[in-house]
């Protein structure tokens, strides 16, 4: 989310052009903020000015369909989407302090 789109997809290129085959990456992204709720915009826009003001502003949203469709296009296989209700279940399930994925985050794993 901090960097551009066209240095993220130059990273995938470069990951699979000089990566051994069966390699796997898994980043974490963020959704457009255009495809949530209203009231999860609101926070959004609000994390957003907080995280900007701090120097490090989000430059990239990625739809998950697309961004498994650039990846496939990249030569990338076994593409999965981790949805932040997976995230949650998978690495958070239990927790006392409520400590959670936001709607925004998702992860996506790919197999060179």
């Amino acid at each position: 989310m901090y960097l551009t789109r066209e240095t993220i997809m130059a990273t995938m290129d470069y990951i699979f052009s000089s990566t051994s085959p069966g390699s796997e990456i898994v980043f974490d992204y963020v959704v457009p903020p255009s495809s949530q709720k209203f009231l999860h915009r609101l926070v959004f826009k609000l994390i957003s000015r907080k995280v900007s003001r701090a120097g490090e502003p989000w430059k990239s949203f990625f739809d998950p369909d697309s961004l498994m469709m650039d990846l496939k296009a990249a030569g990338f296989s076994n593409i999965k989407n981790i949805d932040p209700e997976t995230i949650n279940a998978l690495f958070f399930r239990g927790r006392t302090d409520k400590l959670a994925v936001g709607n925004f985050g998702h992860l996506m794993k790919a197999v060179v």
